[in-house]
């Protein structure tokens, strides 16, 4: 018999899933929306993605001490201008809620309908306004939602996230 995989979120619990379905999940990054997962050999629950280190706050500033490891401001947003296209239709917008994975793209397009649909692969130009400094990404469309008269876009890159990114949500 075959290994089943539970997955979690929220207080439930989502499945039985193969390997395959796991890692397809995986790859796809529908993984994304659960947060535990159920080690059957151990019978317990395992977080999908690790807390971080544990910080030490400076005394004096009250702010994480520097460490190794950068402490990603994602909250805010980021003084990158970004435009993205499938080839056929395209918007510009700025990244907010950057992470590692992915970031949401708050876009003020007078579309009444978005250019794009969840699943959507893109091309996102990033530009630093302040040093010049552009590169190109993939990304998919995880979300769309219509807030304020904005477009809010949740995309996750499909490969490493971009340097760019990287060196405005580090510390």
């Amino acid at each position: 018999m075959s290994t089943q995989i539970y997955l979690g979120k929220s207080g439930r619990a989502f499945g039985p899933y193969t390997q395959d379905e796991f890692d397809s999940m995986k790859s796809s990054g529908k993984l994304r929306d659960f947060s535990w997962t159920w080690n059957a050999k151990a019978k317990e629950w395992l977080p999908l993605d690790p807390a971080p280190p544990p910080l030490s706050i400076d005394a004096s500033s009250g702010e994480p001490a520097k460490s190794a490891k950068p402490v990603l401001r994602h909250d805010s947003i980021l003084p990158l201008e970004a435009i993205c296209h499938d080839r056929r239709s395209a918007i510009s917008g700025q990244l907010r809620l950057a992470s590692e994975r992915g970031c949401e793209l708050i876009s003020h397009h007078s579309l009444s309908a978005p250019p794009f649909t969840e699943g959507s692969s893109i091309l996102v130009n990033l530009l630093d306004p302040k040093s010049g400094r552009s590169m190109d990404t993939r990304a998919r469309v995880d979300g769309i939602q219509q807030k304020a008269g904005s477009w809010h876009y949740k995309l996750s890159w499909t490969a490493n996230c971009p340097e760019l990114v990287m060196e405005n949500i580090s510390g």
